[in-house]
């Protein structure tokens, strides 16, 4: 069987290079050094065609992964940001909010956050005192104190009555 000759290299426009020696694939001897011109990348853009095509090919893996990375860090940011405003809402509810959720009015969860991230409670309480200062009608009115004698906070009329309940005085309604 006879080796074939490689093709002879040629410049850009198609004419042969002229001081590329032609070998064939059986006597290439690998300490010579390339002798293509400068301006011949086609000879190079074959030899390594394999290399820039698996190049591609990692580079377009890599940017899907790091869009991949980036969609995840979103959805956590949105997930980590419904954690920090319902606990904003828990802390309003005890601070006196009639609903906690008063409490996010006007808030920029970046302002409330430490350095690290995490939420800060001082910052928070900070920030409800001045929604609180603002609306004042939003906070829980105070529960009266529970009477010791609930018999007599379910008479209508102030009058201290000590008879004793009977069927005339439910049917006379006195």
């Amino acid at each position: 069987m006879s080796a074939t000759p490689d093709p002879i290299p040629t410049t850009g426009a198609g004419e042969p290079v002229d001081d590329a020696p032609t070998t064939t694939s059986g006597d290439v001897d690998s300490t010579e050094p390339d002798n293509t011109t400068e301006g011949d990348d086609t000879a190079a853009e074959g030899a390594d065609a394999p290399l820039a095509a698996r190049l591609r090919r990692e580079a377009a893996r890599h940017r899907a992964a790091a869009r991949e990375a980036q969609a995840t860090a979103e959805r956590l940011q949105t997930v980590v940001d419904d954690m920090h405003r319902a606990e904003v809402c828990r802390i309003a509810t005890g601070a006196g909010f009639a609903d906690g959720a008063d409490g996010l009015t006007g808030l920029d969860l970046a302002a409330v956050r430490s350095e690290d991230g995490a939420l800060s409670p001082e910052l928070v309480a900070a920030h409800l005192d001045e929604v609180a200062t603002a609306h004042p009608h939003w906070l829980a009115r105070p529960t009266p104190p529970r009477s010791t004698r609930p018999r007599e906070a379910l008479r209508s009329s102030g009058e201290d009555d000590t008879r004793a309940p009977s069927w005339s005085t439910l049917i006379r309604g006195r």
